[in-house]
Formats: structure tokens, C-alpha cells, sequence
């Protein structure tokens, strides 16, 4: 009934999720890169149809809303907010009274953005584990929120252009309609520009914003994707402040990993309490991770729950494991 080929998927209906190379049929949890792929036929949040609209030609898109059931030869399938971007989704998938649920990647708490999450019972669940050590634990946002805003004025102080670099799809609208709301100008990068043109098509507010602009820096604060760090365009700001907004920057060494100045936990992803929430309210009766460490699921099996980790890296090992008979 459900297998692992390439990623998750539902035999009788061909339906894979979040497949990494091209299917006649894939969820898409989210329209990040590493979830993407130029499938034939894609299911999808409403919002991350319009983005795949502009990612990927030669695609069938059915754009599904949140919490409206659609059945499918003899299975129920259902989109729930995951928290993890604006659009992002979890795929429910029930037949003949079991219930799996994929996560996708999720968000416990509430970000700045997107959807809050919704959490259900389920019989399989298959989850993403990115931050899944107890040593991951993230500061509240609000703190967060607090330390940009330091960095910033810090920056200020000091005559220089303060810079974020930050993912283009999630990240980036996040900081741009944070600081919005408290009247910043931001200068953003071309593709960031583009995706915040799409939010605005949902009814997002940025606040004021432009395309990014060497010679028009004054007075703004720079977003750019993180590949850009290092490059010859950043270089050429002579004054300038840098600071990554990561997860990783929990880690020792995080500035000099990516090359910034500062870096900040802002994350998009669940810590390891907001794992362990995850589950404890589900009440799964078997756990699949994906993404992270192997050492997840090991610890929820030493805590009394029945959990695997799944690695896609060597998923040819996988191809007849059948998660549910």
C-alpha cells in the first residue's frame, strides 16, 4: 500500500511525496528547491501552486485549500498547515481506517508568516527531523525579533549598510514584513522580489521595499539569500554589517561557517522540543523520520514509541519496504 521509491509512495494511486526526480504524481509540501522536482503532475497548497507556476513548465497543478478533503479511489486525502513557510503543507492520506500523515517541513510555534500548524492523531507518521538533537533547543521568537532589530541599529550606529541573509522563499518575507511593521525600508534581492510580489497576490504586507542596488543602500537594510555571502557583489560594500538567520547559528563556529558578522537562530524548522510536541500529540503508533540525524528516531524508540529513520541518500535499499499492509 505505501512504499519507499525515490521517496514516499502511495502504490494504488502513484501519488509520491515530495519526490526528489520527476513523477507522473507528487505532493509538494513547499516550493523550497530541495522539495522540487519537474513532475508531470503536481498536487499542492494553493499558494505554492502560483509559486510552481513560475519554477516549473509542463506541469499539471492541482491547487488544493487547507482542510477540504478530496477522495480518491477508495482514499481520503487532506492538506493541513504545516507552519514551516507560508503555503507549506502536510499531506493526510487515509484508507480503510488508517490514517498517515507526512509532515513535510513543519513548524510547531508560530513564525512570523505562515499558517500555524495544525496537529492529528495518526496511525503512520512521517516526519521531517532537521534539528532533531537535544542540543537544538531555539530562543522564543520574540527574542529573536529583539536581536535582529539589535543588529540592525547596532549596524546603524556604526554607519553601516546592516545586511541579513536569509532564504528567498519563507525567510526573506518573514524578515521583510517584520520589519515592515516597524518601518524599515528593505532593499531585497531579485528573486526574493519577485516571490514577495507573489505573497502580495494572498494579501501579504511588506511594508516598503525595492530590488536590491549597490548604489542605493543608504538608509535601507539589505535581504539576500545566504549563496551570496561570499561573493564579489557583497565585497564591494565597503561599511557594512553581516549577519546569517539560521538554525545552525546554534552551533559553535556558525560565523565563520557562513562568513557573516553575526548569526542569529531564526528558524523556520522545529527544535527538539517542538519534535517531541509534535509527536506526543499525534500519538503515532509508528514514526518515520527523514532529514537529520538517525538519532532521533532512536531516542523516541528509548521513550516507549516504535520509530525508524528513513535515509533517502541510499533509498535504493529501500525500494520493497512497504510501511503499511
Amino acid at each position: 500500500m505505501f512504499a519507499i521509491d525515490d521517496g514516499i509512495v502511495i502504490k494504488e494511486l502513484g501519488l509520491h511525496l515530495d519526490a526528489s526526480r520527476r513523477k507522473d504524481l507528487s505532493f509538494i509540501s513547499h516550493a523550497h528547491a530541495d522539495h522540487v522536482a519537474g513532475h508531470k503532475s503536481v498536487i499542492a497548497s494553493k499558494l505554492t501552486a502560483r509559486i510552481l507556476s513560475e519554477r516549473i513548465k509542463k506541469t499539471t497543478l492541482y491547487p488544493m485549500a487547507f482542510n477540504k478533503p478530496a477522495d480518491i479511489n477508495g482514499y481520503t486525502i487532506e492538506l493541513l498547515p504545516a507552519g514551516h513557510i507560508l503555503g507549506s503543507s502536510q499531506i493526510q492520506i487515509e484508507t480503510k481506517g488508517k490514517r498517515l500523515i507526512y509532515t513535510g517541513d513543519f513548524k510547531v510555534k508560530p513564525g512570523l508568516l505562515a499558517e500555524r500548524i495544525e496537529i492529528r492523531p495518526t496511525d503512520i507518521l512521517i516526519m521531517e527531523t532537521t534539528y532533531g538533537k537535544e542540543k537544538y533547543i531555539l530562543p522564543e521568537l520574540n527574542q529573536i525579533v529583539d536581536q535582529i532589530t539589535e543588529f540592525i541599529e547596532s549596524a546603524r550606529e556604526n554607519n553601516s549598510v546592516p545586511i541579513l541573509f536569509g532564504y528567498s522563499l519563507g525567510k526573506a518575507q518573514d524578515l521583510m514584513s517584520m520589519l515592515g511593521k516597524r518601518g524599515y525600508i528593505t532593499s531585497v534581492g531579485d528573486h526574493i522580489y519577485k516571490l514577495a510580489k507573489i505573497h502580495e497576490e494572498f494579501g501579504v504586507k511588506f511594508g516598503k521595499y525595492e530590488r536590491f542596488d549597490l548604489n542605493h543602500l543608504e538608509g535601507k537594510v539589505v535581504i539576500l539569500p545566504p549563496h551570496l555571502s561570499r561573493t564579489r557583489t557583497i565585497s564591494r560594500i565597503k561599511k557594512k554589517k553581516t549577519a546569517i538567520l539560521t538554525g545552525w547559528a546554534l552551533d559553535k563556529g556558525a560565523e565563520a561557517r557562513f562568513g557573516v558578522d553575526t548569526a542569529i537562530p531564526l528558524s523556520n524548522h522545529p527544535d527538539f522540543e517542538e519534535l517531541m510536541t509534535y509527536v506526543a500529540v499525534s500519538k503515532p503508533s509508528m514514526i518515520y523520520t527523514v532529514h537529520g540525524s538517525p538519532e532521533f528516531a532512536m531516542l523516541l524508540n528509548k521513550r516507549g514509541f516504535k520509530a525508524r529513520h528513513l535515509d533517502f541518500y541510499q533509498m535504493n535499499l529501500w525500494d520493497d519496504l512497504h510501511l503499511l499492509e
